[in-house]
């Protein structure tokens, strides 16, 4: 486990939405929201997701952009 996900992992429950959200901008430059709290279990998986793709050089996972920039992204109206 890295850096972040430690972090994470050990003042996870001192977090409020804007701090994840903040999190998942700086690992994606992509503005995001919760419609809910996450799970320590379930934002550390998505985070490490996301530093792979991001290590790996892959796109960012489509489920994570809002609906604009993912129509954009795909050529067409959703």
């Amino acid at each position: 486990m890295g850096e972040l996900q430690n972090f994470i992992s050990k003042y996870f429950d001192e977090l409020d939405n804007s701090h994840l959200e903040a999190i998942i901008f700086n690992l994606i430059g992509v503005k995001s929201f919760f419609l809910f709290t996450p799970t320590k279990e379930v934002f550390l998986k998505t985070v490490g997701e996301l530093l792979e793709c991001k290590n790996n050089g892959a796109g960012i996972p489509l489920f994570i952009v809002e609906e604009d920039l993912r129509a954009k992204m795909k050529g067409q109206k959703i």
